[in-house]
C-alpha cells in the first residue's frame, strides 16, 4: 500500500529551512546572530507541528509568574513563521 501523499506543503520547494525547537529557543531568549540570519531567510524558514508544540509546552510548563510573558513570546514566533505539516513524511522521505 502506498503511503499517502498528503504533506503538500512539506514537499514545497522553497522551504530552505526547518526551524527546530533549539534554534526557536534561542530567537525567543534574543540571540543576534541567529536572529539575523532568520530574518535575513524568512521566506524560506519554517517550523513544524512538532517545534509549534513543544514551543508551547514551556510556557504552560514554567512557573505561573511567567506564563503570560513566555506564552505571548512563543505566540508570537509561532505566528511569525508558517507552520507545516509532518503527517505521512516518514514514509515519503524514505521512498525518495
Amino acid at each position: 500500500m502506498k503511503a499517502k501523499q498528503n504533506p503538500i506543503c512539506f514537499r514545497r520547494t522553497d522551504v530552505k529551512y526547518l526551524l527546530d525547537t533549539s534554534i526557536c529557543i534561542e530567537l525567543l531568549h534574543g540571540n543576534e546572530i541567529v536572529r539575523r540570519h532568520c530574518i535575513k531567510k524568512n521566506e524560506e524558514c519554517f517550523i513544524s507541528e512538532i517545534t509549534e508544540i513543544e514551543l508551547m509546552w514551556g510556557p504552560y510548563n514554567a512557573p505561573k509568574k511567567y506564563f503570560e510573558k513566555e506564552l505571548s513570546k512563543a505566540r508570537m514566533l509561532c505566528n511569525f513563521y508558517e507552520c507545516i505539516s509532518l503527517q505521512g513524511v516518514a514514509e515519503i522521505f524514505c521512498e525518495d
